[in-house]
């Protein structure tokens, strides 16, 4: 085909990128992308497009950012395996740098569409709490991946939250954003996981080191006394604050912590069970796929939760949360595996686009934007989830 300009595998400026933009909005099957060939140094930039995305046969992504693409990067047709990381948008202002066709292929991505307005992540004005909620996301990601991925990707966030990198008039936010990414990062390299929620932006601790240990575990068991509601007082002498009753000795706890476990995985069945009518409706209507794919995250959300109280866990992480990236990660941790994560990945995103005409792409509105191949993924993933935990919970139980 005859290209006006420019042709694929030719160097693309660094002036005319997007690096503000968060790698994982993604790239549709013919879509025109710059990608960053490794290597080469300084770095070389050139056009390509996006031939499909490669999946790994009986393999889930561990995230977002393991992604892979088949990209071709020549007008001799030749065909490259190629990192999200390593793949980045032209900035809408420099679109007139293709050709008219080639334009028109990039402005259609919705998702793309989307987040030009509404700043990196997900929809609606960006705020510091939510850039907080953003970042904390992307840095736990990042520490799931190896090591040479890793780098690439703090190096993508550095660009994403920098205020260089914004208007002047958001300065403020994104330096305020950017110092909380600096040391949410430094925390995971030194401590193994994100600063607590409650700090301030900056993240720092007024708690003196050797206590640490002492009053994380006193704060997480507070926390989960306070949100679980069984909490109420403390005995006198006891040396623990395990020891809060109410109406019920310390002993009792982890019977009390198996009983919503239960609770939890009966509901997680009845949404199953939902999720499963829907699939079988999607088939003839349209609109049973959106209601699935929510119905898939919220079994997960609940299967989750029944895991952590299972294991005591509801001591260490806010079962309030539906953050389900959030809880996947706090499972994992307890019960080593690492498949329920990346099941979870699969409908992460699920639980606002799904209902709401304002949270997903700009066209469409949900009973029109889910097909029936999505609301099967999604179910899938979703009974991968209740199985594993399924027989966490057995495991627990036999203790």
């Amino acid at each position: 085909p005859q290209h006006s300009s420019p042709p694929l595998g030719c160097d693309i400026p660094v002036d005319k990128l997007n690096f503000a933009e968060d790698p994982t909005v993604p790239y549709r099957c013919g879509e025109y992308a710059v990608y960053r060939v490794p290597g080469r140094e300084p770095p070389s930039f050139i056009l390509v497009r996006v031939v499909e995305e490669l999946t790994t046969k009986g393999q889930l992504s561990l995230g977002p950012y393991n992604r892979h693409f088949l990209i071709e990067i020549d007008m001799d047709g030749s065909e490259e395996d190629a990192s999200i990381l390593d793949l980045f948008k032209l900035q809408a202002a420099h679109e007139e740098y293709l050709s008219n066709d080639m334009a028109l292929t990039l402005s259609s991505n919705p998702s793309r569409a989307s987040q030009a307005e509404e700043g990196p992540g997900e929809g609606g004005a960006l705020t510091l709490e939510k850039a907080k909620q953003q970042i904390r996301r992307q840095v736990r990601e990042a520490f799931q991946l190896a090591p040479t991925e890793k780098k690439k990707l703090h190096r993508r966030l550095c660009l994403i939250w920098h205020p260089d990198k914004h208007s002047p008039e958001h300065k403020d936010l994104y330096t305020k954003a950017f110092q909380f990414f600096q040391n949410e990062w430094q925390h995971w390299e030194e401590h193994g996981k994100g600063i607590p929620e409650n700090h301030g932006t900056e993240g720092s601790s007024w708690r003196p080191q050797r206590w640490s240990p002492w009053w994380g575990d006193w704060e997480s068991e507070a926390r989960y006394y306070r949100y679980s509601g069984s909490g109420r007082s403390r005995s006198r002498g006891s040396g623990s604050w395990r020891h809060w009753y109410s109406g019920s000795s310390s002993s009792e706890h982890g019977t009390t912590s198996m009983h919503e476990a239960r609770r939890w995985f009966s509901q997680t069945n009845s949404d199953l069970e939902l999720a499963r009518k829907q699939i079988h409706a999607g088939l003839d209507q349209v609109a049973s796929n959106a209601l699935a794919c929510f119905l898939a995250q919220q079994v997960v959300e609940k299967a989750l939760k029944a895991g952590l109280f299972a294991s005591n866990n509801g001591l260490c992480t806010d079962l309030h949360s539906n953050d389900i990236t959030a809880l996947a990660f706090a499972f994992q941790q307890t019960s080593n595996n690492r498949s329920v994560y990346a099941h979870t990945l699969i409908v992460q995103d699920y639980y606002l686009p799904t209902r709401y005409p304002n949270r997903g792409a700009q066209s469409g509105i949900p009973c029109e934007n889910f097909d029936h191949q999505q609301a099967v993924k999604a179910f899938e993933a979703c009974e991968e989830v209740v199985h594993i935990v399924s027989q966490f919970i057995d495991a627990q139980k036999s203790r």
